[in-house]
C-alpha cells in the first residue's frame, strides 16, 4: 500500500512513544510511505522552531525519512488553499 503521512503524525512517531510510533512502525515494516518536500519543509521547520531540535538530531531524521520514505516531487509549486492543514 501506498501511504502518505500528515506532518503531526510524523513528529507524533518520533517525539513520543504512542499510537503514532506504532502506526509508523507498521507502515515502514509493510507499506511504501511517500514524502514531499512541502511536508518534508514543514517537519523539519516545525522539529526545529517548535521542539527546539539541534541541527544534527535535524540531519538525523532527514537521513532517517530518506532512507525509509520515498520522495515524490509534485508539479504545482503553490500550496492550496483547501484549509490550514
Amino acid at each position: 500500500m501506498k501511504i502518505i503521512l500528515d506532518t503531526n503524525v510524523i513528529i507524533s512517531a518520533f517525539i513520543a512513544q504512542g499510537l503514532a510510533s506504532r502506526l509508523f512502525e507498521k507502515c515502514i515494516e509493510k507499506h511504501e510511505i511517500y514524502i514531499s518536500n512541502w511536508i518534508l519543509d514543514e517537519l523539519l521547520n516545525k522539529f526545529e522552531k517548535k521542539f527546539k531540535i539541534p541541527i544534527d538530531k535535524l540531519n538525523k531524521i532527514q537521513n532517517y525519512i530518506k532512507n525509509y520514505f520515498i520522495k515524490i516531487n509534485v508539479s504545482n509549486k503553490e500550496l492550496p488553499q483547501i484549509c490550514r492543514d
